[in-house]
């Protein structure tokens, strides 16, 4: 038997490479246009297009939740566009360090390309989490099968894919943390000093993306820093005090932990603007509203591991998430190296979860760590089924499938979001000119201005009964999910035909896939339930 050809082999596998990365890119762009063209996008969390604009005005005087590092990496993405705007005169420079919407000669059309480009970003870092999960999975076993299985269980990730759609920050912080981790395998198998400048760099760019994943670096860190003094100690002979001032004044260690704070500092800009930093500690440390009402109402340790599986669900589809759940637990038994993954998954679930409510966004950051496991689970298992390989494969391969159903059922519902049939009904059946009531904020409402109407944007506070009396609306639009500070059951009620308005238009997210590829939440954006109602004449009243 003529012996294995590296060429060949090693062309089979660029053209698996590209393959998977090709399904990525065709999930993650299928509906990348969703809720364009408009001034703002419908993530109610998405940083663009206005953080990027304002950045250097909050970088120097301001403060926002988020740290500020995706906003620049914007930022300059933007810079081409608006200083071709500029020179055509076309936007306001003296809005400058604070460029908003009415700066721009032509806010819908600019701001939609600025959006574009935003989501191109995201879309080029979610492929990069899809490659880094097979770089991290080969610096851990050097397997390139289960490595490009790994890559495989990211690529058909519905929860990657979604949020790929955005400049949501959290497809931007599994990139810099999915690096991280490859520069951690690579500084725990070989350390050398690049590896460990890598591991700084990508940390801190980590960080000052998203501090939250903070959580995930907690047992890493403490488990780089003992192997850092091992590896002193070994390298110098040294013991005790002496060892202790060596590891500590060792150069490698200030690329582990020193660069990743300086980044972070650099980019909260903590010399120059102290104020903003203590103003971003402190709302993670009081919690939004919406957080302090979930501290203030815990629901105890079996509801977070429910919320957990079904975030899982959500980013994985149910039979992925089982297999990489079973990997998780079952892969390190052969591969040993694998155990390595439990360090972060454990410090980003204990340090980073468990405090806080569980959703499938915050679970990205861990699918590189998931998909790892599952890769080489799914590649020992057909290796060894022996006799029963080819029922392994099968079902292996049905895991996948229904992987990618559940992706392309989540750009499915992007397509067919309520919004969409919202404005044609608005357009068809509502006279320009008629007085509307918008019950929510632009991020979750359809684009009623873009329809020819001036709506009046009702602040939280005011959706309560009462809301529709004397001010003559014809119509209502009210949307879900609803606001906190907001009356939920009296919107409720409306939203039934419960009250006097007539639901005239009603829609909920569902798409014809769903009873096969439906999860009970969704992968990562809202696509909210919309319904207009006409509020009864005053007479009626």
């Amino acid at each position: 038997m003529a012996p294995p050809d590296p060429i060949r082999a090693e062309r089979l596998e660029r053209r698996v490479r590209v393959a998977i990365l090709a399904v990525a890119a065709l999930l993650m762009l299928l509906g990348i246009h969703w809720g364009l063209p408009h001034v703002e996008s419908w993530n109610g969390d998405d940083v663009s297009p206005g953080k990027p604009l304002r950045v250097v005005h909050d970088w120097l005087y301001g403060w926002h939740k988020y740290p500020y590092f995706h906003s620049w990496l914007n930022a300059f993405l933007y810079a081409p566009y608006v200083v071709a705007l500029a020179a055509l005169g076309q936007v306001d420079l003296g809005c400058f360090p604070r460029i908003v919407p009415h700066c721009f000669a032509a806010p819908e059309r600019d701001l939609t390309v600025l959006m574009a480009l935003s989501r191109l970003l995201s879309v080029a870092m979610g492929l990069g989490v899809v490659l880094g999960t097979e770089r991290l999975a080969r610096a851990l076993h050097g397997d390139r099968a289960a490595a490009l299985a790994a890559a495989a269980i990211c690529a058909g990730s519905a929860g990657l894919a979604a949020l790929s759609h955005t400049a949501n920050l959290d497809v931007p912080v599994a990139f810099w943390f999915t690096l991280s981790m490859v520069a951690a395998a690579r500084v725990w198998k070989r350390g050398a000093p690049l590896d460990h400048l890598a591991f700084g760099a990508a940390a801190g760019c980590a960080l000052a993306t998203k501090d939250a994943i903070a959580g995930a670096y907690v047992l890493p860190g403490f488990a780089l820093a003992v192997l850092h003094v091992r590896r002193v100690a070994r390298e110098r002979g040294l013991r005790g005090a002496a060892l202790a001032r060596g590891a500590l004044f060792d150069r490698r260690l200030a690329a582990l932990a020193a660069l990743p704070l300086a980044i972070y500092a650099l980019v909260e800009n903590a010399i120059g603007n102290p104020a903003g930093l203590v103003e971003h500690a402190r709302f993670w440390i009081d919690g939004s509203e919406v957080m302090q009402r979930y501290r203030a109402n815990p629901r105890g340790p079996l509801h977070q591991l429910w919320r957990t599986w079904l975030s899982l669900e959500a980013v994985l589809g149910a039979a992925a998430a089982a297999l990489c759940l079973a990997a998780a637990a079952l892969a390190p038994l052969r591969r040993r190296a694998l155990l390595a993954l439990w360090v972060p998954a454990t410090s980003y679930a204990a340090l980073g979860l468990a405090p806080n409510f569980v959703e499938p966004r915050l679970l990205v950051p861990m699918l590189p760590l998931l998909a790892a496991a599952g890769g080489a689970f799914a590649v020992d298992l057909v290796r060894r089924a022996g006799r029963l390989r080819l029922l392994a494969t099968a079902l292996l391969a049905a895991a996948l499938v229904h992987e990618l159903g559940t992706a392309l059922n989540a750009d499915l519902h992007l397509l067919r979001d309520p919004r969409y049939a919202a404005e044609r009904w608005i357009a068809a059946h509502v006279p320009r000119g008629a007085r509307i009531a918008a019950l929510g904020g632009r991020s979750f409402l359809p684009r009623l201005e873009r329809l020819g109407h001036a709506p009046v944007w009702l602040e939280p506070a005011q959706i309560r009964p009462g809301a529709f009396d004397g001010a003559g609306y014809d119509y209502a639009v009210l949307t879900e999910p609803i606001h906190p500070s907001s009356d939920k059951a009296w919107q409720q009620a409306v939203r039934d035909g419960r009250t006097d308005a007539v639901v005239v238009f009603d829609r909920a997210p569902r798409t014809p896939l769903d009873p096969w590829f439906g999860t009970r939440l969704l992968p990562g954006l809202t696509r909210p339930r919309v319904t207009v109602v006409r509020p009864a004449a005053p007479a009626a009243r």
